[in-house]
């Protein structure tokens, strides 16, 4: 059950961060949070409560893929313009 608690704990704070547009930070909180409930419920034998955070992993999961997308097009590389020269002819 520790393990469910520190997944807990990262993910209350990538939420948190996620409402204040801290999503860099958020992001890497969701990722670390998903891992954890990951290896939690690999070891869970109780099928109910496997199928509940299975769902949390899904929601959690998803939201951390919005996020990658959004800081990806924020970040996407801007096609340089080549610089256009002007000769004088005389």
């Amino acid at each position: 059950m520790a393990a469910y608690g520190a997944a807990s704990a990262d993910l209350r704070q990538a939420v948190q961060l996620d409402s204040e547009g801290r999503l860099v930070e958020a992001l890497f909180l969701y990722n670390s949070g998903v891992g954890k409930l990951t290896a939690a419920i690999r070891g869970d034998d109780d099928p109910a409560r496997r199928a509940q955070v299975q769902q949390k992993l899904d929601q959690y999961g998803a939201r951390a893929q919005v996020i990658h997308g959004e800081i990806g097009a924020q970040q996407a590389p801007v096609e340089p313009t080549s610089p256009t020269m002007e000769f004088e002819v005389r």
